[in-house]
């Protein structure tokens, strides 16, 4: 019977959203106070406008790539870990195989110590989980199944 370890990180898509949003907003301020004619704006103002659209377009992309991700991305068994990434994708991983595993930070997250991803590595393949809440205890549960499995 499988049983639920991962879940959707909503705290994500929440953040996405503020970005979001505040992205907009200042790009229809800087058109506004340039009456929305591309002419009238300044060389390095019209850069950061094009940087905020950028910013905008990736947004919307992450938005879309969360929002596909099921409710729940992990569970397990006492075989194996069945991880869901989207609506049709999922892959299997057996305990027996994971030789091993850690949590990754990306450049942008470290000082605030947030945790992007979940590192499974097998001898076939390297998994990386990511956009799951609480990514420490899921990686800590998976550890020890994993290497109370190899004491059997």
């Amino acid at each position: 019977m499988k049983k639920e370890l991962g879940y959707k990180s909503i705290s994500e898509i929440v953040a996405t959203i503020v970005i979001l949003i505040i992205s907009i907003v200042t790009a229809i301020y800087i058109l506004i106070y340039y009456d929305f004619s591309l002419i009238l704006i300044d060389r390095a103002i019209l850069v950061i406008l094009v940087v905020i659209v950028l910013i905008i377009v990736v947004s919307v992309m992450q938005l879309l790539l969360l929002n596909s991700n099921p409710k729940i991305m992990i569970e397990y068994d006492d075989l194996n870990i069945y991880y869901y990434k989207g609506n049709r994708s999922s892959k299997i991983i057996a305990f027996a195989d994971i030789q091993n595993i850690y949590t990754k930070t990306s450049i942008w997250t470290k000082p605030f110590v947030v945790y992007t991803a979940i590192v499974i590595v097998t001898q076939n393949e390297t998994y990386y989980l990511r956009h799951m809440t609480k990514m420490n205890e899921v990686q800590e549960f998976i550890q020890n199944i994993a290497y109370h499995e190899d004491q059997k």
